[in-house]
């Protein structure tokens, strides 16, 4: 990983998805487009763990492969949706984290092109935080197709459930909860 995927996965733990969802349909439309073409989402993983990775902030990464488990489309694209109208903005978490981040670089930690990152960092802050993007060479390597959405979601309960026939009723509950 690079300095920009790292500070995109920071990003996302501490804003969400909001940035991402302009329109549902269109959403909608993108991850079925998006499961169709990605080579990934062909090897279904060992086990329904394996589309969820949990970065922090109460987010999670679910891989567009989950829905090679059941789940529908639709029901993935409300999560997103879901998740998306939670409003996160945690500037100060976002800011703290790139500061261990910075520091972990520095102490040898981690391998990172450091002024790569401030820079970056110097952009978004003048830019009001926008998001990144993956460095290309985290695209060539992963072909990361995903969504980030809300930890409550992300259970393993209610994720067989949203795989299940009985989807519907499940992601209806977490919604109200």
């Amino acid at each position: 990983m690079q300095g920009a995927d790292f500070i995109k996965l920071l990003h996302q733990r501490n804003f969400g998805n909001g940035h991402f969802l302009k329109d549902v349909n269109h959403s909608l439309e993108w991850i079925i487009k998006e499961y169709e073409v990605s080579t990934v989402n062909k090897a279904t993983p060992a086990s329904l763990s394996g589309t969820v990775e949990r970065i922090g902030g109460g987010q999670c990464r679910i891989c567009l492969s989950i829905l090679s488990f059941g789940m529908k489309a639709e029901t993935l694209n409300s999560i997103f949706a879901a998740s998306a109208n939670k409003g996160r903005a945690d500037i100060l978490g976002f800011e703290a984290d790139a500061a261990v981040f910075i520091s972990m670089g520095e102490s040898g930690e981690i391998i990172v092109n450091i002024a790569e990152v401030q820079e970056l960092l110097e952009k978004m802050r003048e830019n009001n935080y926008p998001p990144v993007r993956h460095s290309e060479a985290y695209r060539s390597a992963y072909n990361p197709t995903y969504r980030v959405v809300d930890e409550m979601f992300c259970a393993e309960e209610s994720l067989l459930s949203l795989c299940s026939d009985e989807q519907e009723n499940t992601l209806n509950k977490l919604l109200i909860s």
